[in-house]
């Protein structure tokens, strides 16, 4: 039997060496972009800095609004509210109290004016996707996937539980009661995470939950997290291309020495 000689056996490593940074090769993060919507019923659709330093957008109208994201910088993205909606200025959660916990952590802080505020719907107990009062979301990216935390608050009695369903490419729901057990929420968030149709839009449905005994579901503020699709980085894509070529180069290289060797 012959011996592999020398240029092959280097040949051979250099070719094995690829291979395994192939493997190890690394992929890029997904890249989240933030939107912090104020649902307040007082002020112009506008976008301000809050105390953590977070730009939320504030929608007081039916108004198609172009969406700016935590940083500041205007997007494509646009928000409209559709149907009969009605302002709460003042009667959400107390502003001696704000958010407390999950609902803080996902906003950043007590957001107080946020919490304070709100729009109600009475749409029909159940309707979810069919109700005719929804708010709509356009100019996304179909690839991207977009999780919705939702804040409702209302300072009263009787269960105001809300029925929140998000249709896009993929849908979801779930429900949100403004005022558990009879006392304003100022903790407790729901969260949602679908796909924009290929059109990119997602269409966000609030009705009665079927426990509802007020008549009323509610939103008052709205965190919005677009999670772009990770990708490989450039030189993991070179090196899984390498990669490939020393496997076939390896397989190559076997097969000459065993025709060669018998």
């Amino acid at each position: 039997m012959k011996a592999i000689k020398p240029s092959q056996r280097i040949l051979l490593a250099i070719v094995s060496l690829a291979a395994l940074l192939s493997l190890s090769a690394s992929w890029a993060e997904a890249a989240t972009t933030t939107y912090f919507i104020d649902f307040n019923g007082v002020t112009t659709t506008t976008s301000s800095g809050n105390p953590n330093g977070y730009t939320w957008n504030n929608i007081s109208s039916s108004a198609l609004a172009a969406l700016s994201d935590s940083t500041g910088l205007l997007s494509a993205a646009s928000i409209q509210m559709v149907g009969s909606w009605g302002a709460g200025a003042g009667n959400g959660t107390p502003t001696t109290l704000g958010m407390t916990g999950a609902a803080a952590t996902a906003f950043g802080g007590a957001q107080y004016t946020a919490a304070n505020n709100l729009y109600y719907t009475g749409a029909a107990t159940g309707t979810g996707g069919t109700s005719s009062t929804y708010i709509t979301f356009t100019n996304l990216i179909p690839t991207d996937t977009y999780t919705f935390t939702i804040f409702a608050s209302r300072n009263g009695g009787g269960n105001r539980d809300g029925l929140y369903t998000l249709v896009g490419g993929t849908t979801a729901t779930g429900t949100l009661d403004a005022s558990p057990n009879g006392s304003v929420n100022t903790a407790n968030i729901l969260t949602l995470t679908v796909t924009p149709t290929a059109a990119g839009v997602i269409t966000l449905y609030d009705s009665l939950a079927s426990d509802n005994t007020a008549t009323f579901a509610y939103i008052n503020a709205l965190r919005i997290d677009a999670t772009a699709v990770a990708v490989p980085e450039p030189a993991t894509t070179a090196l899984l291309g390498f990669g490939a070529i020393a496997f076939l180069g390896m397989r190559q290289l076997r097969r000459r020495f065993v025709a060669v060797n018998g």
